[in-house]
């Protein structure tokens, strides 16, 4: 995850045209604190992965890497239900 959410961050800074100071302001961390993610020096928290995620417009799975902005969309809870076996 670290080395895809530090190019998503990235690329996602330069689609937006904002700087590091600008990004960190923005959500409320320091300018190093932005570089130290876009450098895989240090992750950040949950709380900020969804600030950064809502800042950008994205959902945690395209900005963490884990789905493309062409993914699929995961089932609903109801079709897990509906198509679960249950074991006693």
């Amino acid at each position: 995850m670290k080395e895809k959410f530090s190019e998503n961050i990235k690329a996602l800074r330069a689609e937006s045209n904002i700087s590091q100071v600008g990004l960190a302001k923005a959500i409320g961390v320091t300018q190093q604190c932005v570089s130290e993610w876009e450098n895989m020096k240090t992750e950040p928290t949950l709380s900020y992965l969804w600030l950064l995620a809502d800042y950008f417009g994205v959902s945690l799975d395209v900005l963490c890497g884990r789905a493309d902005e062409g993914y699929k969309k995961p089932k609903t809870a109801l079709n897990y239900l509906t198509n679960a076996r249950i074991i006693c």
